[in-house]
């Protein structure tokens, strides 16, 4: 029979969700540092992955350029039809788009088939209709919105290849060589003395950063002056993210500018806008490194945050040294210990992860991990701890630049019986767990023998009738 009583005491063993507390207040400082050697990028876009694709126009070929730096050749030569690439966008299933001299745009398919998508190959104005039909003048940047439009920079004017093949124009520009979209469908375009404007996708415009020519201060956007525009992109939190002659600047949402790297140090990055230890170039300016200086042809920041600046002689690194946060932390109780299951943190920092703690008091104290690959994830044991008692568990990286912000905080209790995932089923109730809420709750016998099976699910127990689902605490 179903009882107030057993409903009260399932709230705490089905208890799986992260505690709302922040773990680390203080935020992970900017370093600059060379990330890659990739000479003569032109435009960089950032995948799903956490790392980056460029256009390299000298060497004929599209890269990827993962979070380690790795670098892996996508597309290149005449046999992909790719002569001077510039502009690069990547679609949601990880399709790559590139512009170049042939007065076309391409896709390279993730299975490594290319085939063009934009341009007869003749250079000329654009005619909106079919868009494998139309002339192209000067294609460059491209930008990619969530709906799978594509959209390219194109001599004075902003064309839109739809997912069918329809080729239209958006907006007219000023000779814009860049653009960028957010995931409302506006797009950004540089404008005339130094500015950016804002297309809505009602073709409303309006200014939306820069006052005049001259180097950035940080506060509204619109009151600013800017250098001469190099590169626009928007990151995952439609941060628009501008590359100039002189640096980098950020333009949130609400229309805040800041410079991202200001007043940094940095080491080894070489090339035109980068200057450091023993390194010729210009931009990154001062013994070590100045960010307001890092100058380079395109940048982007990706989905960790950081960001990425690309130059005729590599790519910099604007960002935290540390990594970021472990992700997706799974907990398995087990009998005096608990098993933890976790993703990698998406961003390494400026240097590779070399180990792993834990802490089981809400990061008040730590304790090296010992972890194991298992897949895309990385899997550890907890062992000599005290059944039926709560910790509050989460994970850290580090490497040798410092330590990571924690994961979210799950609270375990070995013995027990919840598992922390994502989706509905967010518990997971062993027989061992029910037996001790059924002894707590006078249905069992104290002193009963304790079963030995495999964990059920709630949702499970729900649909043999065993328990009423609405009745359980985070069924999701």
């Amino acid at each position: 029979m179903w009882s107030p009583r057993l409903a009260a005491a399932l709230v705490l063993p089905a208890l799986a969700t992260p505690l709302a507390t922040p773990v680390f207040a203080a935020g992970r400082p900017d370093t600059i540092t060379r990330f890659a050697g990739t000479a003569g990028l032109a435009q960089l876009t950032a995948d799903a992955q956490g790392g980056l694709v460029a256009a390299d126009p000298s060497g004929d070929r599209v890269v990827r350029i993962a979070p380690d730096g790795a670098v892996t050749v996508v597309a290149a030569g005449p046999e992909a039809g790719l002569d001077e690439p510039e502009g690069v966008a990547v679609g949601g299933d990880g399709t790559v788009y590139v512009s170049d001299a042939r007065h076309r745009v391409a896709m390279i398919t993730p299975d490594g088939r290319t085939r063009t998508v934009a341009g007869n190959g003749v250079a000329g104005a654009p005619v909106p209709g079919p868009a494998l039909a139309s002339p192209l003048g000067a294609p460059a940047g491209l930008a990619m919105d969530r709906e799978g439009n594509l959209f390219i920079a194109d001599d004075g004017a902003v064309l839109r290849v739809s997912p069918s093949g329809t080729l239209s124009v958006a907006a007219e520009t000023t000779d814009s060589r860049t653009v960028a979209v957010d995931s409302l469908g506006n797009l950004y375009v540089s404008g005339p003395g130094c500015s950016i404007e804002r297309i809505a996708a009602d073709g409303v415009r309006s200014a939306y950063a820069g006052s005049g020519c001259g180097h950035p201060t940080p506060g509204p956007a619109r009151e600013s002056r800017l250098d001469a525009i190099e590169h626009l992109s928007v990151d995952d939190r439609d941060n628009l993210v501008l590359a100039t002659d002189n640096g980098v600047a950020i333009v949130a949402p609400d229309g805040t500018l800041t410079l991202r790297g200001e007043g940094v140090r940095g080491e080894g990055v070489r090339g035109e806008g980068v200057r450091g230890e023993g390194v010729r170039g210009e931009g990154v300016r001062g013994e070590g490194v100045r960010g307001e200086g890092v100058r380079g042809r395109s940048a982007v920041a990706s989905l960790t945050g950081a960001v990425f600046v690309g130059g005729p002689d590599g790519v910099a690194r604007i960002g935290p040294a540390t990594p970021s946060a472990p992700r997706d932390l799974r907990i398995t109780p087990r009998d005096r210990s608990l098993e933890l299951s976790f993703r990698a943190p998406l961003d390494p920092g400026a240097d590779p992860v070399i180990g792993y703690q834990v802490s089981l008091d809400g990061a008040q104290t730590w304790q090296p991990l010992a972890t194991e690959p298992d897949g895309d994830r990385l899997t550890a044991a907890v062992p000599r701890l005290d059944n039926g008692v709560q910790y509050a568990v989460l994970v850290s990286a580090r490497n040798t630049g410092g330590v990571s912000p924690g994961s979210v905080i799950l609270p375990a209790v070995p013995g027990a019986a919840f598992l922390a995932v994502t989706g509905p089923d967010v518990a997971v109730l062993g027989w061992a767990g029910l037996f001790a809420v059924l002894v707590g709750t006078g249905l069992v016998a104290a002193g009963a023998a304790e079963p030995s099976c495999r964990p059920y699910r709630v949702r499970r127990l729900w649909r043999r009738r065993v328990l009423p689902w609405s009745g359980l605490a985070g069924s999701g």
